[in-house]
């Protein structure tokens, strides 16, 4: 491995002792000259993604906050580029907390793409860095016109995610445009409910999936607008239930569907066909 400093050391992991709940690890210069070890302590980061350890100073650093408190890193890292050739290289991008999932969702323009069918993923570099590129015949980066994210964060809401510029080396900066299109509510009994709608898009008969606790509430269908489209009451949410909606007299176009009542408050995008 390759230090800040530009030295290059070899590393070893020599283990984990559960007892001790800490990883023992040696470097060394290549030669194998200088040699030495050191240990970090797992239990020194409650609610953290990482430790870490400098080995130029032989000391363990807390550089981290709680995992509860963030939901994205925007950073820079070593990543896989495929150009100008296959090779490691220090890349400017985002990566997930451990608690967070994303999707990625190509060949959909931005204003259509939606999270249904899709399967949310924790690797932490979903996201990563390839939603830009750097033009080398225009010297202008360039950014994917098709390419959207969605990011469950860490209590399960559902934000829509749009790259739309980055600053390079002048700045670092990294613009988006962020949506919410998914609740995952809390009741106030501290019960969590969840809302789906399938088929999505559909063009007669959709149906409509939550799992909740309460007795009644009220389905209200609005367009992007605010206008309201439906509404109609709902009885008997205990449980995982599913209830038939009648969509046919919606005009095509995009939606939001929304429950609320008895402390149900969650909401999912519907595209009508």
């Amino acid at each position: 491995m390759q230090l800040q400093g530009g030295a290059w050391k070899k590393f070893k992991v020599d283990g984990f002792t559960a007892a001790t709940n800490s990883f023992a690890f040696t470097w060394a210069n290549l030669d194998g000259s200088d040699e030495q070890s050191g240990s970090l302590l797992r239990s020194a980061y409650p609610g953290k993604n990482f430790g870490y350890y400098n080995l130029a100073t032989n000391t363990a650093v807390d550089l981290e906050p709680a995992a509860a408190t963030w939901d994205l890193l925007f950073t820079k890292y070593i990543g896989f580029v495929t150009q100008p050739f296959p090779s490691m290289y220090p890349v400017a991008g985002v990566l997930q907390n451990r608690e967070v999932e994303a999707l990625q969702v190509d060949g959909v323009p931005t204003a259509d793409a939606t999270y249904w069918g899709g399967t949310f993923s924790a690797d932490i570099n979903i996201i990563g860095f390839d939603w830009k590129n750097f033009n080398q015949g225009t010297f202008q980066w360039e950014y994917a016109q098709d390419r959207t994210y969605f990011v469950k964060d860490r209590v399960g809401d559902i934000y829509k995610l749009v790259f739309t510029a980055y600053g390079g080396s002048a700045n670092g900066n990294m613009t988006f445009n962020q949506e919410l299109v998914g609740q995952a509510s809390i009741d106030e009994a501290g019960r969590s409910s969840a809302l789906v709608i399938a088929p999505n898009p559909a063009s007669n008969t959709a149906t409509l999936i939550i799992a909740a606790e309460a007795n009644a509430a009220q389905l209200t269908i609005v367009d992007l607008n605010g206008r309201v489209a439906m509404q109609q009451q709902l009885t008997g949410l205990n449980g995982l239930v599913q209830r038939p909606i009648d969509v046919s007299a919606l005009p095509a176009g995009l939606f939001i569907v929304r429950v609320q009542g008895d402390g149900i408050e969650a909401s999912v995008r519907f595209v009508k066909d």
